[in-house]
């Protein structure tokens, strides 16, 4: 017998695509057994015929910005605020004209307009030193407001009880750009830039101690921490004892928003050890307490970093550096020395070590060594080079070049 509901495994569950009086059912059954996910479908059938027959009432159906709007109260304190803030703009602002329009409305036609108008015009940008600027909007901004729209439509529908039209829309191919880091032989340069300030030569002041943001870049390029971890740090995430510096390690009540939600320990190496101890000796050995504070004893807000690194990579003879691409320097380094990839993916706290493998580096002297490391392994020897004598002598055609393989008789 046919399956009329054209049951089909996606992952764990059980997957259905039929149309009934018109209206198609595109949608996952959450059932892990095919004759429970049958049984589902069939009383999404039922309803569909009774509500064909006039047996129920149409339900209304929520208009965007309502959809928007229950989301928003539902998930104010379940997501990160910066996940918050990317679904109020892709809303608010990417999708305005079609705030009103029922989410029933919303096919693969308006989200290609959605698309189409936000590729056209421009946004605000922020360089890395705190400037905005105008900016031109990408391909992977907008695969990014595609993705948070579509998610908002499918949570809002499950939700209701509402059957979507399926949106299949293929994600556009962003430009890869290239992503600077610092590498070995820049760092002492750029640590040392840091304990400046980001001045070229020493300030006429002797006494002037360096800024927080010199500690705060040795722990990026020690630890490889993201710039909103570096300033939610507090001294009990130290671990003197372990010489570990633990990510998120602190009493249960306190309010701090970690982006992978997970606590991981960082040993510690023994230079940023040494100069973590001196700050923490200066400031009375607290127990608690965050290490990076203003004037007002406040938590400094993002964007601390952005004038320090850029004015610091400068010095150090890189363009366009941001506090992100510390955490990529930190990584590619770790994996010149050897590390296990396992290892990094760990310390960096990503689920996939293939996140991590993005974060790795390479430069066009070492795939050079490489491939000269390969011709000997092969035993291919080099060519002569062609001088001017070499080339006389093969016009007249007195030598001849021979290039043996290894195993030719």
């Amino acid at each position: 017998m046919a399956d009329p509901y054209n049951l089909h495994k996606v992952g764990r569950y059980y997957h259905c695509d039929f149309v009934l009086h018109g209206t198609r059912v595109h949608k996952s059954t959450k059932c892990v057994a095919k004759p429970d996910a049958a049984k589902r479908c069939e009383g999404w059938a039922q309803a569909i015929r009774d509500k064909a027959d006039g047996k129920l009432p149409e339900k209304a159906i929520p208009s965007l910005r309502e959809a928007y709007e229950h989301w928003a109260r539902v998930k104010e304190h379940q997501v990160s605020p910066s996940h918050f803030r990317d679904m109020r703009v892709a809303v608010e602002v990417h999708a305005k004209a079609w705030l009103e329009s029922r989410i029933s409305d919303l096919g693969v036609a308006a989200i290609e307009e959605i698309r189409a108008t936000y590729l056209a015009t421009e946004g605000e940008g922020q360089l890395p030193g705190g400037r905005k600027v105008p900016r031109k909007h990408t391909p992977g901004g907008a695969n990014q407001v595609i993705k948070n729209l579509r998610a908002l439509l499918t949570w809002k529908a499950e939700v209701e009880g509402v059957v979507l039209k399926p949106i299949k829309i293929k994600k556009l191919r962003p430009q890869e750009k290239a992503r600077p880091v610092l590498w070995p032989e820049q760092i002492q340069t750029f640590l040392a830039a840091a304990d400046r300030g980001g001045r070229d030569s020493q300030s006429k002041k002797t006494d002037r101690k360096p800024p927080q943001s010199a500690t705060a870049l040795r722990m990026a390029v020690g630890l490889g921490l993201r710039e909103g971890e570096i300033l939610q740090s507090e001294w009990g995430w130290v671990d003197w004892r372990r010489q570990s510096f633990v990510v998120g390690g602190i009493s249960a009540e306190e309010d701090v928003t970690i982006k992978d939600r997970s606590i991981r320990r960082i040993p510690l190496p023994a230079w940023l050890r040494d100069h973590l101890f001196a700050l923490w000796v200066a400031a009375g050995k607290p127990s608690s307490g965050l290490i990076f504070i203003q004037k007002e004893g406040e938590k400094h807000g993002a964007g601390f970093l952005g004038k320090p690194v850029v004015r610091c990579g400068r010095i150090a003879g890189v363009v366009r550096l941001t506090p992100h691409c510390l955490r990529r320097t930190w990584a590619t380094g770790h994996f010149e020395a050897g590390t296990p990839l396992s290892q990094i993916s760990q310390m960096l706290g990503h689920v996939s070590p293939e996140t991590s493998l993005k974060y790795i580096e390479t430069r066009a002297k070492d795939q050079a060594e490489s491939q000269e490391r390969l011709a000997q392994a092969m035993g291919l020897s080099e060519t002569p080079k062609f001088t001017k004598k070499y080339k006389k002598l093969l016009q007249n055609k007195k030598i001849r070049i021979v290039i043996k393989l290894p195993g030719a008789s």
